[in-house]
């Protein structure tokens, strides 16, 4: 989850930088550069990464494992707390909490 986010950010960053347009005068090393050609370079680097899994397994076994074991923990860290903060919540006195209007009896 978090390499495609990087990722989106760094293709969406890449693109308004190549698009906007530049204050130096001075001209490009490698000429200019076209959208057309952005598109068919983002095209090609979607295409890399989607064939990344057929060209390395292993790699992709241990990512997988890594993120499946890291939403294990976050899933238990999270009940953790939750169930923290329900116990905490539990032992307040209702009748006294502070900030609140005692009922008219």
């Amino acid at each position: 989850f978090v390499i495609r986010f990087a990722l989106r950010i760094a293709f969406w960053g890449c693109l308004i930088v190549a698009i906007l347009p530049g204050t130096h005068k001075g001209e490009l090393a490698s000429g200019e550069i076209s959208l057309s050609s952005i598109g068919r370079a983002a095209q090609t680097g979607v295409a890399d990464l989607l064939n990344f899994c057929d060209r390395n397994s292993d790699a992709c076994k241990t990512g997988q494992t890594m993120i499946s074991q890291a939403a294990v923990t976050a899933q238990s860290s999270l009940l953790s707390a939750y169930h923290g903060i329900k116990t905490q919540n539990d032992d307040i006195d209702r009748e006294t909490m502070t900030g609140s209007v005692a009922p008219k009896k």
